[in-house]
């Protein structure tokens, strides 16, 4: 029986129940008290309520709130996805299954910080979110993607809250296998999670101070290409370090070396695509070499190299043909998520996530990855 219920009743037939309500719902919200129906002592007894509520409110029920302190209900910390928002749209199943299965991936390692939670739901628009929400599913044959996300921020936020998927279906379709189907729609919500190449900025105003994703161009390395830099994202370029990409050439001999001797670097290679502002980021699937240079044996090649990434979940250039190899999410797609933040008041940072799983926690172990998922390379 409803709170509103169980009011109505008591006063109009002057019945008495000894109902103990704690936590209950009533109008979408939860009271922080607990109301002992029966009881006829203190702010909270039946005597006081039922006198109030007769003398002044035709409807007793709307005077509650003169006994309970209400409070707003708040998802569970560990929700992503809106996932009953899929059900508005109808997406064939082989997708579905896809997409439920990419949440699932997803799902493992992240949770949303409680206190980001509350902070988008202090927004009128969102106080009752739960999740981030699919407002659009279209099917395509756009040769421009593969899939594609649309996102929508709360302002200069990271907080993604909506999203629209397209799919190419000339690219993925019911032919394709469920692995294929699944990679291509993991990548597509990393990029609804927030790895993308947005602005935010502190306060939420259009002049506040950038703080992601800072990505800047290297005069370092040949060819210029856009790094990330560990002040600004100090989870992703940690665990870039952690997979042991970054190398150094070394001498073995007169006339032979390579690039084994590992270093740790304070950025990491990004790609961005599109026109200026726009929201595609990637790790670099192709290996860049120093300005910086050394002769040995009687050869010049660039001192320092970073290696390309392959078959991580978050790069570009991969096949969706059958064949293709597995994409992974490691954990350097899951360290830029974990840098994602937003400062509201100019000095604290509110964490769009939280880890699950312990440090560097994925799906691909550091040997499997430094083995055989970055790009080879020969010297320049």
């Amino acid at each position: 029986m409803s709170l509103t219920n169980i009011f109505n009743d008591v006063i109009k037939n002057n019945k008495n129940f000894n109902y103990g309500l704690n936590q209950k719902r009533f109008n979408g919200k939860v009271s922080t008290a607990a109301v002992n129906m029966g009881s006829t002592k203190g702010r909270g007894s039946t005597t006081r309520m039922f006198n109030y509520c007769t003398q002044h409110s035709e409807e007793p029920s709307e005077c509650i709130n003169a006994f309970i302190s209400i409070a707003a209900v708040t998802p569970p910390p560990d929700i992503l996805f809106n996932t009953s928002s899929f059900n508005n749209f109808n997406i064939p199943s082989y997708y579905k299954t896809g997409l439920l299965a990419a949440v699932n991936r997803w799902n493992k390692f992240l949770q949303f910080e409680p206190s980001t939670v509350q902070l988008i739901k202090n927004y009128n628009e969102y106080k009752n979110w739960n999740g981030i929400e699919m407002i659009g599913f279209e099917l395509t044959t756009n040769p421009d993607y593969i899939a594609q996300t649309q996102l929508i921020y709360i302002g200069y936020t990271s907080f993604v809250v909506k999203f629209i998927l397209r799919i190419n279906t000339t690219q993925i379709s019911e032919f394709s296998t469920p692995d294929v189907i699944c990679d291509v729609l993991t990548h597509e919500l990393g990029h609804v999670l927030g790895f993308s190449s947005y602005v935010i900025r502190e306060n939420n105003v259009s002049s506040g101070q950038e703080i992601m994703p800072n990505i800047r161009t290297s005069t370092t390395y040949i060819d210029s290409p856009l790094v990330l830099l560990s002040e600004y994202c100090p989870n992703t370029v940690d665990a870039y370090n952690y997979y042991e990409i970054n190398r150094e050439w070394q001498q073995t001999g007169i006339e032979t070396g390579n690039y084994n001797k590992i270093i740790k670097a304070p950025t990491m290679v990004v790609e961005t695509t599109g026109s200026p502002g726009s929201t595609n980021l990637h790790l670099s699937g192709f290996p860049y070499y120093s300005v910086e240079t050394i002769t040995t044996g009687g050869t010049t090649r660039s001192r320092y190299l970073k290696a390309g990434i392959m078959n991580e979940i978050m790069t570009t250039g991969w096949s969706t043909s059958s064949g293709s190899s597995r994409k992974y999410i490691s954990a350097i797609s899951l360290g830029y998520l974990y840098d994602l933040h937003s400062k509201l008041d100019g000095t604290t940072n509110y964490y769009n996530y939280k880890r699950k799983l312990s440090k560097y926690s994925s799906e691909i172990t550091k040997t499997e990855f430094t083995s055989a998922h970055i790009v080879e390379f020969y010297g320049n």
